[in-house]
């Protein structure tokens, strides 16, 4: 389940940071490619609660259900669970961007990102009385919730004469849930209605947007702004009408898990717009883009793939040279020389093992980045604090 894609309308509104002319260049219509890059994707595994031991949603129904006998009476119903995670650490996309005042022109990102799906529902078995007669089953209480973040470094380069370019940050947090109303199927996932009641929910992702800079066209610029992306989700509930043993119905479950697991979010291209409001002569600035804010903290480790070690991904000014220098208690040292990058996307080599190694700290240390970075004869500076993972 990718949502790392980008696609819909930019419109921007630059002003003059004297409060002089405000001039519009006109939308930036932005198509990012579909990319496979860093993704990664947990296998879900449904269980269920049966009398307070867990065991995989197979077990229950060939241990249990199978061998469940008239003299018991009927089961009582059980909670099942599935959770499944896509992730995406250092993952690089790439994009093409026109603008009617630049012409065309080239977009790039590097993000990172996590998305939990949790999956639960109640499951009620009827065993029949007659022999050869299979029993029936009905699902309740359906629930599925996601959420999740997503941080990306971007650069935008155009063709024009001036080589115009601009960069910044998107950080966004996302989540959805079967409470919410549904639309219309897009017609990739046809194939899951042979397994249940299909409703796609939409996706509603809000971003907050950085520009940190900018050149030819756009020198001295920078801004805030807001995207907004919406994707479409399936949601199904399993049908047992065709099952004619317990086993089928297990499968039936089993297969509701992978699809989810298999099925691809549909973005809705109408619904993508990055709206930007820029100003003229404004000072540099630089963001730490990774590791990203979650919840209240960043934390430096290992990615959301839970392998790939995290490295500090910064966006500057495009040409802009920024070195690091972090410190924890009275230890300071630098960490990243200064480090000049064409676009203002800048990846580094700090990670939380080299910081614990240069500050002689353990993990769970808070260390304090202090980032410098010289963009001509101005400077940028930002002070972040981050926790070392293991």
């Amino acid at each position: 389940m990718s949502l790392a894609v980008v696609t819909g309308v930019v419109g921007c509104v630059v002003g003059d940071a004297s409060a002089a002319k405000e001039f519009d260049p006109g939308d930036f219509e932005v198509t990012m490619n579909r990319t496979n890059s860093g993704m990664g994707q947990s296998k879900p595994t449904m269980t269920c609660d049966v009398s307070g031991q867990k065991m995989v949603i197979q077990d229950y129904f060939t241990n249990v259900l199978q061998k469940w006998t008239p003299a018991q009476g009927q089961p009582a119903p059980v909670g099942c669970a599935s959770s499944q995670e896509s992730t995406m650490t250092n993952a690089a996309l790439s994009g093409s961007v026109t603008n009617k005042t630049v012409g065309a022109g080239d977009i790039t990102q590097t993000c990172d990102m996590r998305q939990e799906m949790d999956t639960s529902f109640t499951l009620a078995a009827t065993m029949s009385t007659t022999q050869g007669t299979p029993p029936t089953f009905a699902v309740s209480n359906f629930k599925t919730v996601m959420d999740g973040y997503q941080a990306c470094a971007w650069a935008m380069t155009f063709k024009d004469v001036s080589v115009t370019k601009l960069s910044g940050t998107i950080e966004q947090t996302f989540s959805f849930s079967n409470d919410t109303a549904s639309v219309t199927c897009p017609p990739e996932y046809d194939g899951m209605k042979s397994m249940g009641a299909l409703t796609c929910v939409p996706i509603v992702m809000n971003a907050k947007v950085f520009v940190v800079g900018g050149a030819g066209e756009y020198a001295g610029t920078g801004g805030t702004g807001s995207f907004s992306n919406t994707n479409i989700a399936p949601i199904m509930i399993p049908n047992f009408g065709a099952s004619k043993q317990s086993a089928g119905a297990s499968v039936i479950l089993s297969a509701v898990s992978k699809a989810f697991a298999s099925a691809s979010v549909h973005t809705l291209p109408a619904g993508d717009r990055m709206k930007l409001t820029l100003k003229t002569g404004a000072k540099p600035a630089v963001r730490l883009v990774s590791p990203a804010r979650t919840g209240t903290s960043r934390t430096l480790g290992v990615g959301p793939d839970g392998a790939t070690p995290l490295t500090v991904k910064l966006s500057a000014a495009p040409g802009a040279s920024c070195g690091i220098r972090a410190k924890s208690g009275a230890k300071a040292k630098s960490v990243l020389a200064p480090k000049a990058d064409a676009d203002g996307a800048i990846s580094t080599t700090v990670t939380a093992a080299s910081l614990r190694s240069t500050l002689g700290v353990k993990a769970g240390s808070k260390v304090s980045l202090s980032v410098s970075c010289v963009v001509g004869v101005q400077r940028a500076t930002t002070t972040q604090t981050v926790t070392l993972g293991a």
